[in-house]
């Protein structure tokens, strides 16, 4: 009988719609959560009247359920089970003669899963049936392909004591740096032995940087004279 009435809504869908309408639209997402594991999202923005059922119900005869299905890859893997939103309204349905779950405004399902290969995608189908006070539209797949982007992939261990050996050598000051400091503190000692005046006239000193002009990574931009007059 249940089987029935569902055909009999369905008949009338083809017969009211000349078009295809589309009162529930899904989108997919993927995103990263760390050591090569990831969040698969599929939302369904569902149009004011209308609901979707959900994957679990009490009998199949009644509406369709639906269902989340992932390909057959060894580039990934489910981890658990996933998770339905917590907007769900259970009631009984006096079309079907039963308790149904279903969802209005919003659908969402999430499935935690380990990436393996980075390269493959992550794909699938959900099959789904929507309806409202007066009709059900005909059961609907939706296929998905999402590729991996961000984030860790895979079983690699972590890098953090390669990171903690890039922090030290940026820290270190290069040995260039301390070369030239060490010739600039040496340096006013030789001038002031070659800066002392003679007894009558002055004398100049020219001062100038004792680092070869190709050394690389030091310039020597400003040149310093003394003068001392009598």
């Amino acid at each position: 009988m249940r089987h029935l009435l569902l055909s009999a809504f369905l008949l009338m869908s083809f017969i009211s719609f000349g078009q295809i309408y589309t009162p529930v639209k899904w989108t997919f997402d993927l995103k990263p959560s760390g050591n090569g594991e990831y969040l698969f999202t599929a939302k369904a923005k569902i149009d004011q009247g209308w609901w979707v059922y959900s994957q679990h119900l009490e009998s199949e005869d009644g509406p369709i359920a639906t269902t989340l299905s992932f390909d057959d890859s060894p580039a990934f893997k489910l981890l658990g089970k996933n998770k339905e939103s917590d907007n769900v309204h259970k009631i009984h349905d006096k079309v079907f003669d039963m308790n149904v779950s279903k969802f209005q405004d919003y659908f969402t399902i999430e499935q935690k899963i380990k990436v393996v290969d980075a390269s493959k995608p992550v794909s699938g189908s959900l099959n789904f049936m929507t309806c409202n006070d007066e009709r059900c539209l005909p059961p609907t797949d939706v296929d998905f392909s999402l590729k991996v982007t961000g984030g860790s992939t895979g079983d690699a261990s972590p890098k953090a004591a390669n990171d903690a050996k890039s922090l030290t050598s940026v820290d270190k000051k290069p040995a260039s740096e301390d070369l030239e400091k060490k010739k600039l503190t040496d340096q006013p000692s030789t001038s002031s032995s070659n800066t002392s005046p003679p007894s009558s006239g002055f004398a100049t000193v020219a001062v100038t940087n004792s680092v070869p002009a190709n050394s690389p990574g030091i310039l020597a931009p400003v040149k310093w004279t003394f003068r001392s007059e009598k």
